[in-house]
């Protein structure tokens, strides 16, 4: 990908195999990939990316590199970067498929007001979290975090000894609790409307009979109604099952397990 880089860009790259520290700020590391000699005698960071438009992980997808934009999380990798070394300019080159056709390159200059409030953020974390040992809170999308957490622990055990929760656990509880009753509510709701709506439009379903469209005009509208089937292919338990015994071979190269668990909590009264 260097190599790419510096034939599309003419400019020299070469790598600098150590860790960077910042000299103010010694919990500021940098790994770089490479560095740039400018014509005028200034110097630049390279950071090599990959993604792949087949295959979308999250992160690393091609609408994020869309209209010439750079995808957040490598932006502040970036200006973390120019802090450490106080380079000011830098690049990001991205191979996206299998030639050097389909390579992104995007330029990034050093923004210090943006720097300035990344090296408070930094330092904070790094004072009031990994100084004192504390945790920080989760703030991404709640499957996202179950994800992550399952991907830590590991795959369930159901032999394993129950665990005893502390008390600071029971407020997150209630409002589970709380939530699940409040949701409840709202598709019984959901549900009344769902009916209603299906005692609407039976009679015209009984009109289009096989028809998959409706029309209806009244004066200048026209609706337009679409009644269109849906298929879908698998196979029920007991045909895994037949396949399993019949075809064992067929059954282990393409059937596989994956692991989802739900929550969910029963109160119990005292002893």
């Amino acid at each position: 990908m260097a190599e790419i880089f510096s034939k599309k860009t003419g400019l020299k790259v070469y790598p600098v195999r150590k860790m960077f520290r910042h000299p103010l700020y010694p919990f500021m590391l940098a790994d770089v990939d490479f560095f740039i000699d400018f014509p005028d005698g200034s110097k630049g960071i390279l950071e090599c990316k990959t993604t792949n438009y087949n295959c979308m992980v999250t992160e690393r997808d091609l609408d994020k590199w869309a209209n010439d934009s750079t995808p957040v999380n490598y932006e502040y990798q970036g200006r973390h970067y120019m802090a450490v070394m106080n380079i000011d300019k830098m690049y990001f080159a991205c191979l996206y498929g299998n030639n050097e056709n389909e390579f992104f390159i995007r330029c990034m200059e050093r923004d210090l007001d943006i720097e300035e409030d990344l090296i408070a953020e930094e330092e904070f974390f790094w004072t009031e979290n990994v100084g004192k040992g504390v945790e920080p809170p989760y703030t991404e999308k709640p499957d996202l975090v179950l994800e992550s957490i399952r991907k830590h622990c590991g795959p369930a055990d159901k032999d394993a000894d129950a665990v005893k929760l502390d008390r600071k656990y029971l407020a997150s509880i209630e409002k589970y609790m709380a939530l699940k009753e409040q949701k409840a509510q709202h598709e019984g709701e959901a549900k009344k409307l769902d009916e209603k709506m299906k005692e609407a439009y039976a009679e015209i379903v009984e009109k289009m009979g096989t028809s998959c469209t409706g029309v209806l005009r009244n004066g200048s509208e026209e609706y337009v109604v679409s009644y269109n089937p849906a298929y879908r292919t698998g196979i029920d338990k007991k045909g895994l099952e037949r396949l399993k015994v019949q075809h064992p071979d067929v059954y282990d190269d393409y059937v596989n397990t994956t692991e989802s668990r739900r929550f969910s909590v029963k109160v119990k009264g005292a002893a």
